[in-house]
């Protein structure tokens, strides 16, 4: 270290040092970050085992649920805006609270995917028992009715 080196000098030194090494660590997070989601995406994008429509009682389309080996995904047919009361504070809690009673210290992971402010997705990391599934698809029904989609012209 050179002895005319100040301590002012020093500290700048060490602080675009630290900056500089704090930014390749966010890089290099964001990159682990975009594979996790690769390698999650890829789980629930496998070929279905069963699928079916969940449909209000006059017959109108709802959602598609596909249920997969590692996971269910629920796929709106309707447009249901992601941020109503109902999406957000029934829908959505009623799924969390299933999930939370199947595994109260982990429960499964949920991911909500919109787009143009409306659901598009809802990804669920983890089988679910059949009663599971019908609450889901009966809150489902509910929402649609409320919301006044899945009429027999919707999809």
């Amino acid at each position: 270290m050179d002895p005319a080196t100040t301590g002012d000098e020093l500290r700048e030194r060490l602080r675009r040092f630290l900056e500089d090494r704090i930014q390749r660590l966010r890089e290099e997070l964001e990159l682990y970050e975009a594979l996790l989601y690769m390698v999650d995406r890829a789980a629930l994008e496998e070929e279905p085992l069963e699928e079916h429509r969940v449909k209000t009682p006059e017959g109108g389309d709802v959602a598609v649920i596909r249920i997969g080996r590692s996971g269910v995904r629920i796929v709106p047919l309707i447009e249901l805006p992601a941020s109503s009361p109902l999406v957000k504070g029934f829908l959505l809690r009623v799924i969390d609270e299933q999930l939370l009673r199947l595994n109260p210290r982990s429960p499964p992971r949920v991911r909500v995917r919109t787009r143009d402010g409306y659901l598009a997705e809802i990804a669920i990391e983890a089988r679910l028992p059949s009663y599971v599934l019908e609450q889901l698809e009966a809150a489902l029904k509910y929402v649609a009715m409320k919301l006044g989609g899945g009429g027999p012209s919707s999809v």
